[in-house]
């Protein structure tokens, strides 16, 4: 070898590491490159807000336009109550989240080994339970706390104590640069925020997060994004969401701007429409017949202001009752949003490879460690769980639509446990909610048809043993000794009042619209029945019929256990470390202060099904091995919280989260994800004769 063959083998050879290091994204992390993309990126919180926070994005080396941010922005992710419960710390090339409450809980992003370790992780952002209903104190009736959290909480297995994720696997990759550590800005509210009720997307432009109310609603969230001349927007109006995707078309004489809807291939379609006028004012119109007339949502019409500031509109809305004569303006407004005029990802049909690579690495990343029930899927990684399914390919094809649509199959079909899918398309797709549809009648999930047929079964048996209707229902009977307490979902009005307004104003919301309300109000039925001394038969056992119920809030689950027993408990395993906690409660119903349970006044069964679904499963666990005795057949499932994502490419999925409810089965915990075991199998032929049914309890008592 002579000595230019030498010099140009070295400079090959240097060239190659330089490449390798780059890509890698290991301890060879170049010490510069980082660059800013988007420094006009504003930060959307609740309800698209005209306040917003502005934070710059950045672009590293080979990753084209995924975006980074500063570790230090995930404090901006976050409510202000949940901030209080952390700091970040930045030394070097790793910057550490460590909990205010417990310097041992920490999140560190380690840019010179690119990866990331979590440690006590639980304890970090312990506040963002709250949404999961495990682990904080809530039910609140007025000012009274109805159920907190007793001295008797404990951890019973602390698991892996340090749970370290190599970013090099799922070709991600950390930066430090001038004293800050760079992250993909999607990694932070996986890593950091995994147990919320909250969502965050990224449009290629600005960047938007969901409050809780967006679930099952045809968009991610209340806020808009936007690209060229379309726009879309959401908004949750009294438990009606509303959205239309717009495209602006010529203004007719004394307009600035008019909009137009489009279907899903961006064809303008006849319907609502937005009409802003010259003066600063704006109508939102819909076409009856022909005719334009105001827009009516939920009996309130939408009047509009509107104000241009650089490339985006911002709309102040109104909302007034019909006829109103009431002007919106920049002062008189209830809700704001803001329509991007500029440039973003919105309706593009195809996203940047490295975009498709890191959406694929964020999805497999996320799924091996905070999907809540791994083990009843694969034993693999998330990537070999795709190949092997011929997904792989399709999830990372740089066309929007081919990647959705395996997506479709994966959260629906593939996973399918009944608390997965897809909320809201791309943002690169009109966000049409015939597309989701679509993917659930081409990957329907068996395990739902299950429950839905079980519970179609059902319900006209209750309806002809009960005489109640077959849909919605919310029922207390008595039949001799027997009591029997229904309800087919767990629900809560935000701000239950219980029993201070039982006998009240609001006692017929409290009972319809909340589930505690209305279990607490039975029990007071049932406690009137037997003082009345001309009822001779008083009752001893009291059903809580579930049979027909899939769930709902987590929040009402131990108030609910706390009537039946005197020690209701979560027994709750944190999937990501294997950490095992009793969250154990006290309940005081009546604000009193004192602690209160009928545990000792009644026999208290719960009659569950393969209809009983999510918390309909979760409550007979939280139950099992107490007084309380399950009854009937093996409820159907469901042991997560839902927990919400947006991946990189902006389509939202709920999935089962990282905490799961378990039943103690010896010295075992046991996810219920598969259902809870009954104490007394009782055919369903007797479930609604309550004369056979409390013959059948009173025979299984006496043996």
């Amino acid at each position: 070898m002579n000595q230019n063959t030498t010099k140009k083998t070295i400079k090959l050879l240097f060239a190659m590491s330089t490449l390798l290091l780059a890509s890698c994204g290991n301890s060879g992390q170049p010490s510069s490159g980082i660059h800013v993309i988007n420094a006009e990126a504003r930060y959307f919180t609740q309800d698209a807000s005209v306040s917003s926070e502005q934070f710059t994005i950045y672009g590293a080396p080979g990753k084209g336009d995924v975006p980074y941010v500063k570790v230090d922005f995930l404090k901006s992710l976050l409510t202000s109550e949940q901030v209080g419960t952390f700091e970040i710390k930045t030394e070097g090339k790793v910057a550490t989240m460590v909990s205010t409450n417990n310097q041992n809980a920490k999140a560190i992003f380690d840019a010179e080994k690119n990866e990331i370790r979590l440690d006590h992780y639980s304890q970090i952002l312990a506040g963002s339970k709250l949404n999961n209903g495990i682990g904080f104190d809530y039910c609140l009736p007025k000012n009274e706390q109805a159920v907190k959290q007793s001295s008797k909480t404990s951890v019973v297995t602390e698991g892996q104590g340090v749970v370290t994720i190599s970013l090099d696997k799922y070709g991600l990759n950390l930066y430090a640069q001038d004293g800050s550590v760079f992250a993909p800005l999607d990694l932070l509210p996986i890593v950091g925020y995994s147990n919320s009720h909250y969502n965050f997307v990224y449009n290629g432009r600005d960047y938007f997060k969901s409050p809780a109310e967006f679930t099952n609603y045809p968009a991610v969230g209340t806020y808009c994004y936007s690209g060229n001349d379309h726009f879309y927007y959401g908004y949750h109006y009294g438990g009606y969401f509303y959205g239309s995707n717009y495209r602006k078309v010529n203004a007719q004489s004394g307009e600035k701007y008019r909009y137009a809807p489009v279907d899903a291939a961006g064809k303008i379609t006849e319907g609502d429409g937005l009409v802003l006028y010259n003066d600063g004012t704006g109508r939102m119109l819909e076409k009856v017949e022909g005719v334009e007339r105001d827009r009516e949502i939920g009996g309130m019409i939408w009047k509009i202001a509107y104000e241009e500031q650089k490339d985006e509109i911002v709309l102040y809305i109104l909302e007034t009752m019909a006829g109103s004569e009431e002007k919106a303006s920049k002062e008189n407004h209830n809700k704001t949003l803001r329509i991007n005029t500029g440039k973003t990802h919105y309706c593009l049909s195809e996203r940047s490879q490295e975009m498709a690579d890191y959406t694929y690495g964020l999805l497999c990343l996320n799924f091996d460690y905070f999907y809540g029930n791994k083990e009843f899927i694969t034993k693999d990684s998330f990537d070999a769980y795709f190949s092997s399914k011929g997904l792989k390919d399709r999830m990372k094809s740089k066309t929007v639509a081919t990647y959705s649509d395996a997506m479709g199959e994966f959260l629906n079909k593939h996973i399918g446990d009944g608390h997965t899918g897809i909320i809201a398309t791309s943002s690169y797709q009109s966000p049409e909610r015939v597309v989701i549809n679509q993917y659930l009648e081409k990957y329907p999930s068996e395990r739902v048809k299950k429950i839905t047929d079980r519970k179609n079964l059902l319900m006209p048996k209750r309806f002809e043993g009960l005489g109640h209707n077959p849909g919605y229902v919310s029922f207390a009977e008595i039949k001799g000794d027997l009591a029997m307490v229904g309800f087919d979902s767990f629900v809560s009005d935000g701000m239950p009042a219980y029993i201070s307004s039982y006998r009240g104003m609001e006692s017929e919301r409290a009972i319809n619209e909340d589930t505690c309300g209305y279990a607490i109000n039975a029990m007071l039925e049932i406690e009137a029945f037997n003082a009345n001394p001309e009822n001779k038969t008083k009752v001893k056992n009291v059903v809580f019929d579930l049979s027909c119920n899939g769930g709902g809030v987590m929040s009402c689950m131990p108030f609910l256990a706390g009537i039946m027993t005197a020690d209701p408990t979560f027994k709750v395993k944190e999937v990501t470390s294997g950490k095992v906690t009793e969250y154990h409660y006290d309940l005081n119903f009546d604000g009193d202060g004192q602690i209160k349970t009928y545990a000792d006044k009644f026999d208290f069964y719960v009659l569950t099904s393969s209809a009983s679904f999510s918390c309909a499963t979760a409550l007979p666990g939280m139950l099992k091995g107490t007084n309380v005795k399950i009854i009937g057949e093996k409820s159907a499932g469901g042991a997560s919280p839902v927990t919400f994502f947006t991946d990189g490419s902006g389509l939202a999925y709920q999935t089962s989260g990282n905490d799961i409810v378990c039943y103690k089965d010896g010295n075992e915990y046991k996810s219920v994800e598969e259902g809870v075991p009954v104490d007394y199998e009782i055919p369903d032929s007797i479930w609604y004769d309550l004369e056979k049914l409390g013959a059948k309890l009173n025979e299984l008592k006496s043996k």
